[in-house]
C-alpha cells in the first residue's frame, strides 16, 4: 500500500520519495504523514544538531498544522499526535513530548503505520530517559498487537529479547 511505501522510504531516511507516496495517499492522512517529511528533512539539514531560530519557527508551524488536522480529522488524531511528540522530542520539550506519548493507548491503536512509527523515535525517547522498563512494556505490547504482519511482531519480539539481553530495563 501507498502508506507501507511512505513508511519504508521514512524508515530509510528517502525524504523525498517518502513526500511522493505521502502526496498521493493526499486527504488528512497525506497532510500529516507530509509534515512528518519535512520535518524529518528539516532535521537532517540542522547544523551539528544545533536548533536554528528558522528550524524552530518551521517547527512550530509543523505543530499548529498537525494540531489543526488532528481536530479536524479524528481519524489522524493519534498519527498527529506521534509526530507532533517527535518534534516536541528535537527541539528539546521532552516533557510535553512525554506528556503526548503518555495520553496513547497503544492497545487501542489500529494503524500499522502509526504503529510503526511509535517504535521508532518515541521508544528511543524512553531509553534516553531512562525509561527502559517503559521500553519494554512498549516492544512487549507491540509484539502482541492484532493489527502488525505476524512478521512485524516476530520482529518487536526480537527487539524485546535484544533489549532484554543488553539489560535495557
Amino acid at each position: 500500500t501507498l502508506r507501507a511505501i511512505t513508511r519504508l522510504h521514512l524508515r530509510l531516511g528517502e525524504y523525498e520519495s517518502a513526500g511522493f507516496y505521502a502526496e498521493r495517499l493526499g486527504g488528512s492522512w497525506g497532510r500529516v504523514a507530509l509534515e512528518l517529511v519535512g520535518h524529518r528533512k528539516d532535521e537532517r539539514m540542522l547544523n551539528r544538531g544545533r536548533l536554528s531560530r528558522r528550524f524552530l519557527e518551521l517547527q512550530r508551524a509543523r505543530l499548529d498544522t498537525l494540531r489543526r488536522e488532528a481536530a479536524e480529522a479524528p481519524e489522524v488524531a493519534t498519527l498527529a499526535k506521534v509526530i507532533e511528540a517527535e518534534i516536541l522530542d528535537v527541539i528539546g520539550r521532552e516533557a510535553e513530548a512525554m506528556a503526548i506519548m503518555d495520553g496513547i493507548d497503544l492497545a487501542r491503536l489500529k494503524d500499522p503505520f502509526t504503529l510503526h512509527l511509535l517504535s521508532g523515535r518515541p521508544l528511543g525517547m524512553l531509553a534516553d530517559l531512562g525509561m527502559g522498563t517503559r521500553r519494554l512494556e512498549a516492544l512487549a505490547a507491540l509484539a502482541h498487537h492484532p493489527s502488525l504482519t505476524e512478521l512485524d511482531r516476530l520482529r518487536f519480539a526480537n527487539r524485546l529479547i535484544r533489549d532484554l539481553l543488553r539489560g535495557a530495563s
